[in-house]
């Protein structure tokens, strides 16, 4: 049954984490996110909250379709023995679904640290070397664990937990399984901290005009407000629509021909 934990945990593990590494690129705020965004009337934490919750609406979907199936048939064959049906489900959830959500955030703390820290680019060419890795892990994931018969970390934490939960004695479970507990809620705050800070710094590069942009800009919304009058939402649009285009030169190129022609 421990061998059994170890393969399910590296399954739950790997096939996330290759879920996770496809959508690479939509993990974290880009700069392309921070210029529709920005100028929308939305405070920063709600943005950053509707990112979060679209990343935990993957996770908790990808993580259920992963291992529920598993879980309820392991539970009921493994607990019918001594009784215990849901004690060995909680177990096999526990692990593998941990296991998961681990690997999901410290994804998403690289890629964020990446993007903090590096560039852009560093992170897409390291998105494309993980994608590479988890998918060639898929596909020898049940050879490694059992032939070698040695189980690195975080897999060893996460199945220790399965096992823990599960009614296990081996002296070494609970240590393991404590370092899960300890690392699992690190991970989840590091992801969050990561989303905020790249939201922040996003909005910074994508948003933050320069004096000659913001003066223009200002010129023309002043005139805007001499032509809106008091008509708030005429005013509110223009507003938008002028600071939007002083931001982006691929967009001036066209309106300046046209007012030549």
């Amino acid at each position: 049954l421990a061998q059994m934990a170890v393969l399910f945990v590296s399954y739950s593990m790997i096939s996330v984490g290759l879920l996770t590494v496809f959508i690479w690129d939509t993990l974290v705020f880009d700069k392309r996110d921070a210029m529709v965004l920005g100028p929308l009337p939305l405070r920063g934490s709600t943005i950053v909250g509707a990112k979060l919750a679209a990343l935990a609406t993957f996770l908790v979907g990808t993580a259920l379709a992963v291992n529920v199936i598993s879980g309820v048939s392991f539970g009921w064959v493994t607990g019918t023995l001594d009784g215990r049906i849901l004690r060995h489900l909680a177990g096999h959830l526990s692990g593998t679904v941990g296991g998961a959500v681990f690997m999901f955030c410290t994804l998403v703390v690289v890629r964020g640290l990446l993007v903090l820290f590096v560039s852009a680019h560093a992170a897409a060419t390291a998105g494309s070397l993980l994608q590479f890795v988890f998918l060639s892990a898929v596909l020898c994931f049940m050879m490694v664990p059992t032939a070698t018969g040695q189980v690195l970390p975080p897999i060893s934490w996460f199945a220790a937990l399965f096992e823990w939960i599960r009614g296990s004695r081996a002296p070494a479970v609970p240590g393991l399984a404590q370092s899960a507990l300890i690392v699992l809620p690190i991970a989840v705050a590091g992801a969050i901290a990561v989303t905020f800070g790249g939201y922040w710094k996003q909005m910074r590069a994508a948003l933050a005009p320069s004096a000659r942009v913001a003066s223009t800009a200002r010129i023309r919304r002043r005139l805007a407000m001499l032509i809106t009058g008091r008509d708030r939402v005429a005013r509110a649009t223009s507003d938008f629509v002028l600071t939007t285009l002083a931001r982006s030169r691929v967009q001036q190129a066209p309106i300046a021909i046209a007012a030549a022609l």
